[in-house]
């Protein structure tokens, strides 16, 4: 007989016994059928600490009174006294606080206020595009369009100038 006949008949027989093998691990291995009436099997999940998920009220008083502390430490309001005397975790940079008093003027209709804080900001840091961009925009809402449009070529001076 020739090689490559035994070593083909030797790899059916390997495949007839894997088969076999694994049907009857197939069997072995599948759940046993059972004749139970819905509702009629038993739980298969255990709570084991019921209080994390539904705390006590005094778990919940503890946590809360613990938030409080560290709102009254760390969470003061900003502008305050309290803040900048608790020693807050965060202080918005200058151009922060610049867009937020922006932001506040422009919510109290106080466009001009707002025009001016920007006016003042872009002088001192005339290749701040961002902020630039801002002024013109507020400028054209505001209707100082004549205004407005050497702001927005000091922009587009400003991109141009960045291109190259």
């Amino acid at each position: 007989m020739r090689y490559e006949a035994r070593a083909a008949l030797a790899m059916a027989g390997l495949v007839a016994v894997a088969t076999v093998g694994f049907v009857g691990l197939r069997q072995a291995m599948a759940p046993p059928i059972r004749d139970l009436a819905p509702g009629a099997s038993t739980p298969t999940f255990a709570v084991r600490h019921p209080e994390l998920i539904r705390p006590s009220a005094a778990v919940v008083a503890s946590v809360a009174a613990e938030d409080a502390a560290w709102r009254q430490r760390y969470a003061a309001r900003p502008g305050t006294a309290s803040a900048s005397a608790a020693g807050s975790l965060w202080r918005p940079s200058p151009r922060q606080r610049l867009d937020d008093s922006v932001y506040a003027l422009m919510q109290s209709d106080r466009l001009g206020e707002a025009i001016g804080l920007l006016e003042a900001w872009v002088d001192r840091h005339p290749t701040d595009r961002e902020e630039l961009l801002k002024l013109a925009r507020l400028l054209n809402q505001a209707g100082r369009s004549e205004e407005a449009l050497p702001r927005y070529r000091q922009v587009l001076a400003l991109d141009s100038a960045g291109r190259r």
